[in-house]
């Protein structure tokens, strides 16, 4: 996944996360480089939509307040075989409208 220029996060320390993320604000603020996030962290064993995760929206917020395009997959999670790898079936992708992000109050 690195090689293809994608960034982990170590999910079992928040604040390696943390200075993941706001590594990726920087260079998107920086570099004009676009980020693409799974607000919910992970694949779904169930392929049900899990509890989303703040880190993607305080990074909406640190980007100052940047607007978020949301785009849905479906019919990934039939090709998602674990361990065993990856099977072949079609994927719908759909371009949902752009969000603003909300105003916040300062914490």
């Amino acid at each position: 996944m690195q090689l293809g220029g994608h960034t982990p996060l170590a999910r079992t320390d928040r604040k390696k996360a943390v200075a993941t993320l706001r590594s990726l604000s920087d260079k998107t603020r920086n570099y004009g480089t676009h980020q693409i996030v799974a607000p919910e962290g992970t694949r779904s064993k169930s392929g049900q939509v899990q509890a989303l995760k703040k880190g993607p929206f305080h990074m909406q917020r640190d980007l100052g307040r940047a607007d978020v395009l949301p785009i849905v997959l479906t019919g990934n999670f039939e090709a998602w075989r674990g361990l065993s790898g990856i099977r072949m079936c079609r994927v719908r992708i759909s371009y949902l409208a752009p969000h603003a992000c909300p105003e916040y109050e300062d914490e």
